[in-house]
């Protein structure tokens, strides 16, 4: 009984848990809006919502990448 406890007990403390890569997001509005979030470190797969708001007399024309992936949903 012994050696199948300390088996068990091995076998449990020499699993890792692997970690997933992290990204760093930065997000920053032109002149006349603002945006939801300033971005933050995101593990691979993490989705994240950023909205746009303009301000009164300005309009929403896009967002740009400018390194990475973006995808527009």
């Amino acid at each position: 009984m012994k050696k199948l406890l300390l088996l068990s007990l091995l076998i449990v403390f020499s699993c890792e848990k692997e970690e997933l890569p992290s990204y760093l997001l930065a997000v920053s509005a032109g002149d006349g809006g603002s945006v939801s979030t300033t971005g933050g470190d995101y593990a691979e797969g993490k989705s994240v919502i950023i909205t746009a708001i303009a301000e009164e007399g300005y309009q929403f024309v896009n967002y740009i990448c400018v390194s990475g992936t973006l995808n527009k949903h």
